[in-house]
């Protein structure tokens, strides 16, 4: 389903768990969260052989459109700076398509999936370039208000578990080899203790 859909219903609904949230402190009050599961950058792309010169964010308000998906935390980001310039998509692939047909002059994404993304709608690999990292994403599950506590709970040892015996690294590096997985676990928004 969509982002925006899925968010809909996370946050008006008990006992929903989306994979994978960008934390940010607006979403930690809405959510109960665990992980991270991974951790990555925020970043706004060019066409490789694009003039733009973006070296702040107030240079990215300048250029005419930067493309974005609809409701992700790089729309919530970029609304929140002030940002009037975005054109929102209702799928990361629309989004990545508006820089490719150059209907925008930037796109925003992160760089965990922004290649796998690319591949999807252009196979023969269209050449990008990173013109300004925005900031780090950490990536967590996040659970609904009302979800039950003794299920987080449950998520919590079982993240635990894979991640002590290995088994969480070799996941990550099947879909992610040149990043390290994150070691540290956190729940946020929820005591561990009984």
């Amino acid at each position: 389903m969509t982002w925006a859909n899925a968010w809909q219903i996370a946050t008006t609904k008990p006992n929903v768990m989306l994979f994978a949230m960008t934390r940010t402190p607006q979403r930690l009050k809405q959510f109960t969260m665990l992980g991270p599961v991974a951790i990555g950058m925020t970043d706004l792309y060019a066409l490789e052989d694009s003039s733009v010169k973006i070296e702040t964010l107030e240079d990215a308000k300048k250029v005419k459109y930067i493309g974005v998906y609809l409701s992700a935390v790089e729309d919530q980001i970029l609304s929140r700076e002030g940002f009037s310039n975005l054109i929102r998509y209702t799928t990361p692939r629309k989004a990545a398509l508006s820089l490719l047909n150059r209907k925008t002059e930037l796109w925003c994404n992160a760089n965990l999936t922004a290649h796998s993304i690319l591949k999807k709608v252009s196979p023969s690999h269209a050449k990008i370039k990173r013109v300004l990292t925005i900031g780090e994403n950490r990536l967590y599950l996040a659970f609904s208000k009302g979800t039950d506590r003794h299920e987080i709970l449950r998520w919590y040892r079982a993240l635990i578990a894979v991640k002590r015996s290995g088994e969480f690294k070799d996941i990550y590096n099947k879909w992610l080899p040149d990043d390290q997985p994150p070691r540290q676990i956190e729940l946020l928004g929820l005591s561990a203790q009984p």
